[in-house]
């Protein structure tokens, strides 16, 4: 059955609210400015029903950590594991396929914030980043043996600036002083990347 159409049975019910409300208290306000307290009065449960589920904020952090990165490795993870598809392909389709919270959990601000609020989580989250990074620079590497890349532009360029895009591009200084939207900027710079270093064969339709 598609998961879309998966009704929650009636416990499960709780524990998605309560991960649904995590995400965007956490995102929005940063983990250490979020209470327990905020999160079960905007879900309109008591914070020992909170505890119940997850134990401690810190928990309910690794879950909320694991839903976005579950989500991101659904969208992406075909990508890295189908040959036959032609590489132009698997390389528009993984600048395509990052989704705001996914960009918003790897903003520096908030990395800094759980370094220091939940560091074991950070580290976790850390390593599943390093191992990701390593299959899109994978993915590079087969870029530019086709010929794919712009002269005079590597593997390593590429990296570098898709990770200070994801990095921050959810930097609310630099989104406030440039009155921009963190979507409309994903999509610009994307746009870039795209369009300004493949060579025009490589262009998908």
């Amino acid at each position: 059955m598609p998961q879309s159409q998966i009704v929650p049975i009636e416990e499960d019910i709780p524990k998605e609210l309560i991960i649904r409300v995590a995400t965007a208290l956490f995102l929005e306000r940063g983990y250490s400015n979020t209470s327990s307290e905020l999160i079960a009065k905007t879900c309109k449960v008591s914070k020992k029903t909170v505890y119940k589920i997850f134990g401690s904020k810190e928990e309910l952090l690794r879950a909320v950590a694991a839903r976005i990165t579950e989500r991101a490795e659904l969208t992406t993870d075909h990508i890295f594991s189908s040959p036959e598809m032609p590489i132009a392909d698997r390389f528009t389709r993984m600048l395509q396929n990052i989704d705001n919270d996914f960009a918003r959990l790897r903003s520096q601000w908030f990395l800094d914030d759980i370094r220091l609020s939940a560091p074991q989580v950070w580290h976790e989250f850390i390593g599943w980043r390093e191992y990701r990074i390593q299959l899109i620079y994978g993915l590079l590497r087969e870029v530019a043996e086709n010929k794919m890349l712009t002269e005079g532009v590597g593997p390593g360029d590429v990296m570098k600036t898709y990770i200070s895009l994801l990095t921050n591009g959810m930097d609310k200084a630099f989104l406030k002083e440039f009155e921009v939207s963190s979507e409309d900027l994903y999509e610009a710079l994307t746009q870039v990347l795209m369009h300004g270093l493949l060579v025009r064969e490589a262009h998908i339709d």
